[in-house]
C-alpha cells in the first residue's frame, strides 16, 4: 500500500507540472524519414480513483504505468478502490486505452505513415516489452521491416489532492519510441489533459460518493479528455 501512496502522490505532483512536462524530449533528427511505424498493443484499461497530498515524491512513468490499475490511496477509506470496479460493472467493455490507440493509429496514418500493432507483452518471436530503472526498454529481435516503435503509457483516473478536495479528472499519455532496425530508445513525450477554455462541464466532484452515483458521466469526462490527445501526441512525429 506505501508504493501505492507514493504512485498517487506522484500523479498530483506530475498534475502540478504537467505543462512543463509536455515539453518534447525527442531529438527529431533521429525519426526523420520514418514511414513503418508499430504501437505496441494497449495495456488493459483500468479507472482509479485515489485521495493523497502534494509532496516531493517522485516516481518514474514505467512504474506508474506498470501500477496505474492498483492506483487506489487507502489513507482516509476503501470506498476509492471501488471506482474501477464500478466503472466496469456499469458499462459494457470500457477500454479507453484501445480507444486511444486505435484513434492514435487513425492520426498517423491520416499524416501518411503506414502503421501497424504489435502486442509487445509476453512474445517470443520479437521485441519483448520491459521497464528497468522505470524506463521502457525492448528486449529481443527487433521487428522487421519497421523504422519506430511507440510505446503509449495511458493513465485515466479521479484523484483528490487531499481529503477536502474535489475529485477530478488526471489524464495521461506517455510516449516512449525505440528504432525498429535494433531497439535503441529515441526519447518519450509526455501529455497531460488540459481543460479547454470553452468547457462547459469540469467533471468534478465533491466527494467519492457523488463520484460513486455518477458512474456514467463521469467514465465519459475521462474519454473526452483522453480523446482529446491523440492529434497532439501523433503531432510528435511531424
Amino acid at each position: 500500500m506505501h508504493a501505492i501512496r507514493i504512485i498517487a502522490v506522484a500523479l498530483t505532483a506530475l498534475a502540478a507540472v504537467g505543462c512543463a512536462t509536455t515539453a518534447p524530449t525527442i531529438d527529431k533528427t533521429k525519426i526523420a524519414g520514418v514511414h513503418t511505424v508499430i504501437v505496441a498493443a494497449p495495456a488493459p484499461s483500468a479507472y482509479p480513483a485515489g485521495v493523497g497530498s502534494v509532496a516531493s515524491a517522485t516516481v518514474g512513468f514505467g512504474l506508474i504505468g506498470g501500477l496505474v490499475g492498483a492506483l487506489i490511496d487507502g489513507a482516509h477509506a476503501d470506498k476509492p478502490t471501488q471506482f474501477d470496479s464500478l466503472v466496469k460493472q456499469a458499462l459494457t467493455n470500457p477500454d479507453l486505452n484501445r480507444e486511444f490507440v486505435d484513434a492514435f493509429k487513425g492520426e498517423l496514418k491520416k499524416s501518411g505513415f503506414e502503421v501497424d500493432e504489435r502486442d509487445l507483452r509476453d512474445v517470443t518471436d520479437g521485441p519483448r516489452l520491459t521497464y528497468e530503472k522505470s524506463k521502457p526498454v525492448l528486449l529481443g529481435a527487433p521487428l522487421a521491416n519497421t523504422d519506430l516503435v511507440i510505446v503509449p503509457t495511458i493513465t485515466t483516473s479521479y484523484f483528490a489532492a487531499g481529503p477536502m478536495q474535489a475529485y477530478q479528472r488526471q489524464v495521461f499519455v506517455r510516449i516512449a519510441l525505440f528504432q525498429g532496425k535494433d531497439n535503441a530508445f529515441l526519447g518519450e513525450r509526455f501529455f497531460a489533459y488540459r481543460p479547454g477554455a470553452g468547457d462547459t462541464d469540469d467533471y468534478g466532484y465533491g466527494s467519492f460518493d457523488k463520484l460513486s452515483g455518477d458512474v456514467e458521466h463521469a467514465f465519459e469526462g475521462l474519454r473526452v479528455a483522453l480523446l482529446s490527445l491523440p492529434p497532439q501526441v501523433a503531432g510528435t512525429l511531424k
